[in-house]
């Protein structure tokens, strides 16, 4: 640890770099990866906190699969807005309407 260095890494990420892959079967049933880029995802988050306001007071359930694309604004919400995310346990996955209670 004496020897770490005080000051910040340089950073090499860019906006146009790799953020995630995610695989999806579109409407052809054949599985594919999407690659979505820094830029792509902090642009949609972006418009979802301007369409969709969140705050720090707010709590968002991660009921969708990891696998699903829809899940992404789930779980990257929170981090964008400091809201709580509370995962719902695997047992409500794909049943219909997640119970409304209190977390």
């Amino acid at each position: 640890m004496a020897q770490t260095p005080t000051t910040n890494p340089l950073r090499r990420t860019t906006a146009d770099h790799l953020a995630y892959v995610i695989y999806t079967s579109g409407s052809t049933g054949a599985p594919k990866g999407v690659m979505i880029s820094h830029a792509a995802i902090c642009n949609h988050m972006y418009w979802m906190q301007h369409t969709f306001p969140l705050t720090e007071h707010d709590s968002i359930l991660q009921k969708t699969p990891f696998s699903f694309d829809a899940s992404v604004w789930e779980f990257f919400a929170p981090l964008f807005t400091g809201a709580k995310l509370v995962m719902a346990p695997s047992r409500w996955a794909c049943r219909g309407p997640v119970p409304d209670r209190d977390h």
